[in-house]
């Protein structure tokens, strides 16, 4: 053989390995490449396709078909309901454009309804691919469309999303809310534009009958402490005396603020922690009724008190017992005022409000007003001795 022969042969060896190499170097690539259309070069705008809700129970289902109807707004027409702790299917196009788009490493995916972001309703998603590897030129296998799942978690991250929602309800009593638009995106980044026959839905708070049952018991809890308040001395300044305005202030947030950590408490599964608001104003009542009764006392000892006689209930607590009081008019006043704020804000939220500091301040300076109207109330002149039992002296 010839020189030119076999050099042309060692050629031919050397290209086949080469070639055998290259791949080798291909298929171990292969997996860490995605040969979708949304290769580097080539992004294209990622939309949702699709939504689709998955039910945790029969019951869900059933409650859904109750809220069907032709007529309804929301996903109520065509049955699309979901419910705190449900799936949310989102499918997208274009997925590896969309995680071109993350903002950095630790950034999560949001639900966006009719564009506000729901903060603490997030999923992981690639979060283990990290952005150095897509500038290298490393990307995740995917499809042309990928699926991302987020939960509706009801916590304390996610509350204040919750509360949009609750107040986003056509009407108070209502335990649902239909949303016009939902999506997904990254934190603190706009929303993907959805292409979704189905991204009108409807969101279920809890279960119709659940309202109903629960006021039912929230009456009745109020019901009991009105009857406690009536049949007994309880809130009396003595025994079958007048009602005390202190006592009666006390027992009055007392029902509200257990009866409203009921309510939160059954029908949002979270524990409505007390904010410190109101526990100020709870410690303002217990300082008024203590410091009342303290006044009281403190009279009995002296004998410089005159019971007041029992009237009508009302009139009690306004008057002194002579006339009516402008400082027991307006602590009870401004008590009735916050206590309807407190039950309205309490229905529509789903949470107890916090009180600013200037309520509190007010509601301060109303019970300090009642008290030093107290302190000259129901007096009487000191009890002096007969005179025929006073000692004299012999000259």
């Amino acid at each position: 053989m010839s020189e030119t022969g076999r050099n042309c042969n060692r050629g031919c060896v050397i290209f086949n390995c080469m070639f055998k190499k290259i791949q080798l170097l291909l298929l171990f690539c292969l997996p860490m490449v995605s040969y979708s259309q949304d290769r580097p070069g080539h992004d294209s705008l990622p939309v949702v396709t699709l939504v689709t809700i998955f039910h945790t129970s029969r019951q869900q289902i059933e409650n859904t078909r109750s809220l069907k109807s032709d007529t309804a707004g929301g996903g109520r027409s065509i049955g699309l309901v979901a419910y705190p702790g449900n799936t949310i299917r989102f499918t997208i196009s274009h997925p590896l454009s969309f995680l071109r788009a993350r903002p950095n490493d630790q950034a999560k995916i949001v639900l966006y309804i009719n564009g506000i972001e729901m903060k603490g309703i997030t999923a992981d998603w690639y979060s283990k691919f990290t952005s150095q590897q897509i500038r290298n030129g490393i990307f995740p296998i995917m499809k042309h469309r990928e699926d991302i799942n987020i939960v509706l978690v009801r916590n304390a991250a996610s509350q204040a999303s919750w509360n949009f929602l609750y107040n986003s309800a056509a009407y108070f009593i209502d335990s649902y809310t239909d949303v016009n638009n939902i999506s997904i995106g990254w934190e603190s980044m706009a929303p993907l534009d959805s292409l979704a026959s189905q991204q009108t839905i409807t969101i279920a708070f809890f279960y119709w009958w659940e309202t109903l049952f629960w006021a039912v018991v929230l009456i009745l809890i109020l019901v009991g402490f009105v009857v406690l308040a009536m049949r007994t001395d309880v809130i009396r300044e003595s025994k079958r005396g007048a009602y005390s305005l202190s006592f009666t202030q006390l027992l009055f947030w007392n029902a509200l603020v257990i009866a409203a950590f009921i309510y939160t408490l059954l029908l949002t599964d979270t524990l409505s922690a007390f904010n410190s608001s109101i526990l100020y104003m709870i410690g303002i009542s217990f300082s008024t009724t203590g410091f009342a009764g303290f006044i009281d006392s403190n009279k009995a000892k002296r004998q410089t008190i005159s019971p007041k006689k029992h009237t009508t209930f009302l009139e009690d607590l306004l008057s002194d017992g002579k006339s009516y009081s402008v400082q027991r008019t307006q602590a009870f006043v401004w008590n009735l005022v916050l206590g309807v704020y407190f039950v309205i804000y309490t229905i529509s939220n789903k949470t107890m409000p916090v009180f600013s500091n200037t309520l509190l301040l007010l509601a301060g300076f109303s019970s300090t007003a009642y008290l030093a109207a107290k302190l000259p109330e129901n007096t009487a002149p000191p009890i002096n001795p007969p005179i025929g039992d006073a000692k004299t002296t012999k000259p």
